[in-house]
């Protein structure tokens, strides 16, 4: 089954980072980092451990991605 972008229903082609790689460099922390996606009480939870934020997603199309989205973080950065 394809995934479908969460925006506009087109194909997720593209690899999102979930968290902006940015982030890493004002809150680097120390080690590595657990993630986890899913839930326990379905019996579907997953966990893993990486260095860092670097977790890419394919929720969205490369369209959203690369215009929207992108403009949204850049104007948001600051603030954020």
């Amino acid at each position: 089954m394809a995934r479908t972008c969460l925006f506009c229903g087109g194909p997720a082609d593209s690899k999102e980072h979930a968290f902006p790689e940015w982030i890493s460099e004002i809150a680097p922390g120390e080690g590595d980092l657990k993630h986890g996606r899913g839930s326990e009480a379905d019996d579907i939870h997953t966990e893993w451990v990486n260095s860092g934020f670097d977790i890419q997603v394919r929720q969205v199309c490369r369209e959203c991605n690369q215009t929207w989205m992108s403009d949204m973080e850049t104007k948001t950065k600051d603030l954020l």
